[in-house]
């Protein structure tokens, strides 16, 4: 399931890999891509099988966590009740540059150390957790909040603006 959505993401561009992918596929821009024999998507769960309690996934500086055993897009509040210690230890990390999730009450939002920015309402308490990723961070995560495949709790790992020689 999640690499199809993947690879369903990563076809819908216009660059050289998008069309590599969309023809070795046989899909068009628009056709979800999905893996497995004869294009089944998901394996059914053997009997006695039960979903992974959770699925990381990381590429560079980004993870994707997933609660599969919960529907939908886990929202923060769930999260809290699920896995009260796990939100604030992200966000403590020093590995960690801010983390995105989804509030029920908020929507968008990304966490950093020492400050919040509630993307879809414009504002950030106290330290903004973008800062350092340039003026159209915002706008590129709150599009990767709308994507469907995104994860529960996306995390990007920090930006050290000395070791860059910045």
């Amino acid at each position: 399931m999640y690499l199809g959505a993947t690879m369903t993401e990563v076809a819908q561009g216009d660059g050289a890999m998008a069309k590599g992918l969309r023809a070795a596929s046989g899909r068009g821009a628009g056709d979800a891509i999905e893996v497995g024999p004869e294009g089944e998507a998901d394996r059914e769960l053997a009997e006695g099988d039960e979903l992974p309690e959770v699925i990381v996934m990381a590429s560079g500086c980004l993870g994707q966590i997933f609660l599969p055993r919960e529907a939908g897009r886990v929202s923060l509040e769930r999260i809290h009740e699920l896995y009260p210690e796990l939100v604030p230890a992200l966000r403590s990390h020093p590995g960690v540059g801010f983390i995105l999730v989804n509030s029920q009450q908020h929507g968008a939002l990304v966490l950093g150390s020492d400050g919040v920015s509630y993307l879809e309402e414009g504002r950030v308490e106290g330290e903004d957790p973008l800062a350092l990723f340039g003026p159209h961070a915002a706008d590129v995560i709150l599009r990767t909040h709308g994507f469907s495949n995104c994860g529960d709790i996306m995390v990007n790992s920090t930006y050290w603006l000395e070791a860059s020689g910045g």
